[in-house]
């Protein structure tokens, strides 16, 4: 992954409470992690991070967002494709993240399920 951006969110005495990190995979924007402390969960928190990383990739003149993540946790993917994403065939994907979701199966349990899933950007 080449040089990438770390989001931090914070409550409002500057706890950190969540933070989104991206990267590059295949010249295209990847989130690669996202996390929300648990107490702070269902707030839009979470949402809000991922808009503004597609916000980001947008303005650089990407036209997609990339991650991988587990398909069977109730909590994973539905969340991402209320936020704008769709599974992809393994065909559609490209070389650099094909890998990434190589090792995540040889290293993360449930390697069967885990998915890329991609968001399309829209102009602005």
């Amino acid at each position: 992954m080449e040089a990438g951006t770390a989001l931090l969110a914070s409550d409002a005495s500057g706890e950190p409470i969540g933070f989104a990190a991206a990267g590059m995979l295949d010249g295209e924007p990847y989130l690669d992690q996202l996390s929300v402390r648990t107490n702070f969960m269902r707030l839009g928190i979470g949402t809000a991070l991922i808009d503004a990383v597609a916000s980001n990739a947008a303005r650089a003149g990407s036209r997609v967002l990339w991650l991988t993540t587990y398909r069977h946790l109730p909590w994973n993917r539905p969340f991402y494709e209320r936020a704008g994403f769709v599974a992809m065939p393994e065909h559609e994907c490209g070389r650099e993240i094909l890998e990434v979701l190589r090792y995540q199966r040889c290293w993360l349990p449930f390697p069967e399920e885990r998915v890329v899933m991609r968001k399309m950007l829209g102009r602005g």
